[in-house]
């Protein structure tokens, strides 16, 4: 099954962030032509993002920030933009994952997935055992699982990538 980035091989696209002039527009574009181009199971998708991704979404709508009273001075400042939505009722959820690591290439990644088409694969299900010397006081146990994640319909998944190293 190996795992989500090689369960998605055709509906991929590449951009290069450090040439990027509207990051709204090109994500948008992304998820128009991209993301929901297959939906099989309704319009409403999650985006697992990178760090420097969210980062430059979020500076996509630094001028809804903008206030023309003080009243914002003092408590909360900022945008923490979660959910996004395209005409059609088209919405995708955003949500960080530190699996795109930070300080790499993967943080300007995102992987925008339909949640019902996963399903959890189970080899070996969660077993405990005690593995301390007979002679420790400490009881330690260990817990083992392995198993992953199957991807069903590969087409209703995607991914924006950089294609650079960065």
């Amino acid at each position: 099954m190996r795992g989500l980035y090689n369960a998605i091989r055709t509906n991929v696209s590449a951009y290069d962030p450090t040439n990027v002039t509207d990051f709204e527009y090109m994500f948008s574009n992304f998820l128009y032509e991209q993301a929901f181009r297959y939906n099989p199971n309704g319009y409403k998708k999650l985006g697992l993002a990178g760090g420097r991704f969210l980062f430059d979404f979020n500076n996509a709508f630094r001028e809804y920030r903008r206030t023309s009273t003080i009243d914002g001075v003092g408590k909360q400042i900022g945008l923490d933009l979660e959910t996004y939505y395209l005409p059609g009722q088209h919405r995708v959820n955003l949500v960080r994952t530190e699996a795109l690591r930070q300080n790499t290439a993967l943080e300007y990644w995102c992987f925008v997935i339909d949640p019902s088409l996963m399903k959890q694969r189970n080899v070996k299900d969660y077993e405990s055992r005690y593995y301390q010397n007979n002679d420790e006081r400490d009881i330690k146990i260990m817990v083992e699982w392995q198993g992953t994640i199957a991807w069903h319909l590969e087409q209703a998944h995607s991914l924006l990538k950089t294609h650079i190293t960065i």
